[in-house]
This record gives C-alpha cells, sequence and structure tokens, in this order.
C-alpha cells in the first residue's frame, strides 16, 4: 500500500505540485507545454537564422568588426 503511493511500475514519482491534478488535467497541461516548448523552439529558430544572415552582412561589408586584436589574443592563450 505504502509502495504504491510512491511508484506507478517501475517509476518512482516524487511528490510533486502536480500531484493533485487528474489524468485529464495532466493530459492538457503536458499538451500545452508542448505547444509552448514548439513556440519557443520555433523563436529560437528564427533567431539562429537572423544571427546567421547578421554575421554574413558584417563579413560582406566589414569583416574587421569581427577580428579579435593580438593583444586579447595572447591574453587568452597565456
Amino acid at each position: 500500500q505504502e509502495g504504491q503511493k510512491r511508484t506507478r511500475g517501475s517509476l518512482s514519482l516524487p511528490p510533486t505540485k502536480y500531484h493533485h491534478l487528474t489524468r485529464e488535467e495532466l493530459l492538457q497541461l503536458l499538451l500545452r507545454r508542448e505547444a509552448e516548448l514548439g513556440k519557443k523552439e520555433e523563436q529560437v529558430q528564427e533567431l539562429e537564422g537572423y544571427i546567421d544572415r547578421l554575421l554574413v552582412r558584417i563579413m560582406e561589408q566589414s569583416p574587421t568588426l569581427l577580428q579579435i586584436p593580438l593583444e586579447e589574443v595572447a591574453k587568452t592563450t597565456q
């Protein structure tokens, strides 16, 4: 009886803030979280694309902006 409160199958379930939710509520929460994660992944891809395009423009128009001065290179290798 005591073991069933903490385990389902072979997985141990720690007490969480979701303990009081029903199965349906948990599924709805999971679907919302998956949708949020999908939006965030999409935003990350958009930002990565923006950074890529920005770097290409910098390399084409002003590549010296990306050069590290020799003094800084010497400091990082010591």
